[in-house]
């Protein structure tokens, strides 16, 4: 994390911060779409294609793997 600072010495560009930008919704919608409604509630259907996209882009959120996450979530469900 300290490795952020660096932009203090070495500027952005628009371009950067869209990647950022775009990264960040991805993996939101990931954890969201995909680990919380798809895998941990079963909230809709959607083919094995789909399903792995979502999984991906929710493991690149760096929260846990899709069965430790929805495993964990459950739990949550179980006692709250």
């Amino acid at each position: 994390h300290l490795a952020c600072l660096a932009v203090l010495f070495t500027g952005t560009s628009a371009v950067a911060l869209a990647v950022a930008a775009v990264a960040y919704v991805a993996r939101a919608f990931g954890v969201t779409a995909g680990f919380h409604r798809l895998l941990a509630h079963g909230s809709f259907k959607a083919n094995r294609g789909t399903q792995f996209g979502l999984a991906l882009l929710g493991s690149l959120a760096t929260q846990g793997g899709p069965l430790w996450w929805v495993s964990h979530h459950r739990d949550h469900h179980r006692y709250s």
